[in-house]
């Protein structure tokens, strides 16, 4: 690689250099040579896939199409797999699996098609044969450039070095296309798109172009070799776009892009530190250190032992004791419990629950269930009924009634109206006795009584009665 950038370089003061007109040229070509190649493999491809089909769905690359067109021709039913070495193994192993269970044609079919297909397969022949004498006449082209191209582009060759500059330029179509390439597109360029089994995963690496050929991605191991081609493709576009400014004609910022992209992948192919495992702590047999104090003995005295269990666990010498039935056949020993009472049998009258070692709710639970019992009382004027209330009644004359229980809640409403506005007491009581009207008065009351008072009207006086009397 070193031999590649140390190259002589010629001395280009201008644009209007005949070796800088002829590199420009022998570019431009070599982009007009992919388009005529691009055009006569879909002339092949038309042609050729009423004799078999599936090959262009195995065999993307145009060259390689035309290749495998020249050997295998009409007889699809007998491939020889030594023929197509140019091709994988695994596109191989499709390709005859693919031919034998292709139906062959009849006799007849044959012989009435034969003539026919003798001239378009001589046709077919004649286009791969020139698709192939255009192949090699654009890779003269890209030695010949990638030879002079250090006057040319001088900063991309000291990237790359000038056969991979010389295969970029003239697949993005010249100096020009290539610095109009976004570098995210730079891995793309060349890179060959074949039928393989088990592609489908993200198994390996994908897009091997011109770049992932190049010395300096082929220097790194495989596992960085994705990073470092982001890392390239991002100065070899500013290289590119510097030469085509003319800005830097001794090439020294390709030099000083290639320093930068070396120490970058070396710091990436560093190996990770070595950080030293770190011992366990020595092992300490002495008791931990327990806390003590008012609040820790208050705590520790809720899960002590009660009376019952230390009674249970102690058992009398000479002493028979007591047992109580268990599940099934089987029968629990109740120790001391009941040897007070004198008998056989636990009794369990004499003990006495002890507060310190009772259930207890810390406060924050306590608040928590004041607050969701707060959450759910009724709204004002509203019934707050149990859920486990049933609509049905049980009565003395009707029996089973069912109860509505919007009804209950609408003479719950009256009621409350009836004290709003009958709670004062301003109206009178009335007894049982009629009068001439019919009404029932109270006790002490007279109709007189019932009517309404008569409003006191003050008369006017003075000059405002004499008005109203006239």
């Amino acid at each position: 690689m070193s031999d590649e950038r140390n190259l002589p370089t010629l001395a280009v003061n201008s644009h209007d250099s005949e070796e800088y007109k002829l590199l420009v040229d022998a570019n431009n070509l070599s982009v007009d040579i992919d388009h005529e190649i691009i055009l006569i493999h879909k002339f092949v491809k038309d042609h050729y896939k009423s004799i078999f089909s599936d090959l262009e769905e195995f065999v993307a690359n145009p060259i390689d199409f035309a290749r495998a067109v020249k050997v295998i021709g009409s007889e699809i039913d007998n491939i020889d797999a030594q023929k197509l070495s140019f091709l994988d193994g695994a596109t191989i192993m499709v390709l005859k699996m693919q031919t034998s269970t292709a139906r062959p044609l009849p006799g007849s079919t044959r012989q009435t098609l034969g003539h026919g297909r003798e001239r378009l397969l001589s046709s077919i022949y004649q286009a791969c044969n020139l698709m192939l004498e255009l192949d090699q006449a654009k890779k003269i082209i890209t030695q010949y450039v990638a030879s002079r191209l250090s006057s040319y582009a001088p900063n991309i060759s000291h990237i790359v070095g000038p056969s991979t500059a010389a295969q970029l330029m003239g697949f993005a179509g010249g100096l020009p296309g290539l610095s109009k390439t976004p570098s995210c597109n730079i891995a793309a360029l060349g890179a060959k798109r074949s039928f393989k089994i088990g592609n489908m995963g993200s198994v390996g690496f994908q897009r091997q172009g011109f770049l992932y050929h190049s010395p300096i991605i082929q220097s790194v191991p495989p596992d960085t070799r994705k990073q470092a081609m982001r890392i390239v493709s991002g100065k070899l576009v500013l290289a590119a776009r510097i030469d085509m400014s003319r800005s830097s004609k001794d090439g020294h910022l390709g030099l000083k892009y290639y320093q930068e992209i070396k120490e970058k992948l070396e710091k990436l192919m560093e190996p990770p530190e070595n950080k030293g495992i770190k011992a366990l702590p020595v092992p300490d047999d002495r008791p931990s250190k327990k806390r003590g104090g008012r609040r820790v003995r208050k705590w520790k005295e809720q899960f002590k032992q009660s009376e019952m269990q230390q009674a249970a666990n102690t058992m009398a010498f000479g002493k028979p004791q007591g047992e109580v039935e268990g599940y099934g056949d089987e029968f629990v020993d109740t120790g001391m419990l009941g040897a007070s009472a004198g008998g056989k049998g636990a009794s369990f009258k004499n003990m006495t629950a002890d507060d310190k070692t009772k259930a207890r709710m810390t406060k924050g639970m306590e608040q928590r269930l004041n607050t969701f019992a707060s959450r759910h009382t009724p709204a004002h004027g509203a019934v707050d009924v149990s859920g486990l209330s049933s609509t049905v009644s049980f009565t003395s004359n009707r029996g089973i009634e069912i109860s509505a229980p919007q009804n209950y809640l609408q003479q719950a409403n009256s009621n409350i109206d009836k004290d709003r506005w009958f709670k004062s007491g301003t109206f009178t009581t009335i007894a049982n006795k009629p009068t001439a009207g019919g009404v029932v008065l109270g006790p002490g009351t007279n109709s007189t009584s019932m009517q309404p008072p008569k409003r006191k009207i003050d008369s006017p006086t003075g000059p405002e009665a004499k008005r109203i009397k006239e």
